[in-house]
């Protein structure tokens, strides 16, 4: 996605590659070394029950199998980048949950 624009794109050429060499490839592809890039590699792929989603080459999100919920559904990565400022959906419950937050740790 970059500012609001989505697309899907075949992602066969990059099946079967590490995570550092698909990160470098998806950002040439968008012409943006400053993209983010979410992934799986090989376990993924291979829906290894504990496979994570990859992000910044080498940062695992979780151990829970989300990783082979994307290789069932030959999901190999999601490629973002914006410009714009984020904002909060419902900027008021958002605001109630970060104060919760600060609260449980002590802040």
């Amino acid at each position: 996605m970059n500012d609001g624009h989505a697309e899907l794109r075949p992602a066969g050429h990059l099946w079967g590659k590490v995570t550092a060499e698909v990160d470098q490839l998806l950002k040439d592809e968008v012409g943006d070394p400053k993209a983010e890039v979410a992934q799986i590699g090989p376990a993924g792929e291979n829906r290894v029950r504990f496979a994570a989603i990859m992000n910044m080459v080498n940062r695992a999100n979780g151990r829970t199998g989300l990783g082979a919920v994307m290789g069932a559904k030959r999901l190999k990565a999601v490629v973002v980048r914006g410009t714009k400022s984020a904002e909060a959906g419902a900027p008021g419950p958002f605001r109630g949950l970060v104060k919760r937050l600060k609260e449980l740790q002590g802040g």
